[in-house]
């Protein structure tokens, strides 16, 4: 078990875009974006996927909570990122803000 001096001193965040687009429709149950280019993640890293903020589709930022999206973190591989991946139980669409913050 990881003792307090192995975190971080503060979290680390990352912000992207994430695109519910069904090509074959109004709204999308899924959707993911893949975070790259970041040579400090490890096999240890702890990611907490948030949604946050606005973008020009979602302008209110409670959007993601009124949609009851959830999201979580996979296809980490170290050294180089990892995949967002979210979910709409009843439908959505648009541009959404995530954040996510590594905490080791």
């Amino acid at each position: 078990m990881a003792n307090r001096e192995s975190f971080p001193p503060t979290p680390i965040k990352v912000v992207a875009q994430i695109n519910f687009n069904n090509p074959n429709g109004s709204e999308d149950t899924t959707a993911s974006v893949t975070v790259a280019g970041l040579s400090w993640i490890n096999t240890n890293s702890v990611i907490i996927p948030v949604f946050s903020g606005t973008t020009s589709q979602h302008e209110e930022p409670d959007d993601a909570m009124v949609e009851d999206l959830t999201a979580y973190i996979g296809n980490l591989i170290p050294g180089v990122g990892f995949t967002i991946f979210a979910y709409a139980p009843r439908g959505t669409w648009g541009l959404y803000q995530v954040t996510a913050i590594v905490i080791a």
